[in-house]
């Protein structure tokens, strides 16, 4: 079973794009909460976090899905997926050194 935390933010977003995009990542079983799962508390995570578990085990189809998910919603945006296979991601800004 994967298990995947997805940040995901919104380039100048309002208040319903938020609100649709947390529709659309339930939808895909990404909700906005996760399971402790020694206790079976749930806990609400932070504005643009979401925790997948489900059948996908890879990285990069977590991340295409995610990216279709997020351009329904808007076509300025920024994903990152970390998983137990490591971390993915797209149109982050690249830092020069």
């Amino acid at each position: 079973m994967g298990r995947y935390m997805i940040c995901i933010e919104l380039q100048y977003a309002t208040f319903e794009d938020y609100q649709s995009l947390h529709k659309a990542m339930a939808n895909i079983n990404a909700p906005r909460s996760i399971q402790d799962l020694f206790t079976g508390e749930w806990f609400k995570l932070p504005r643009s976090q979401y925790h997948y578990v489900g059948i996908i085990q890879d990285k990069e189809i977590m991340l295409n899905l995610v990216r279709d998910t997020v351009q329904q919603i808007s076509q300025n945006y920024q994903i990152v997926v970390t998983g137990d296979d490591g971390s993915a991601w797209v149109e982050l800004e690249k830092i020069i050194i």
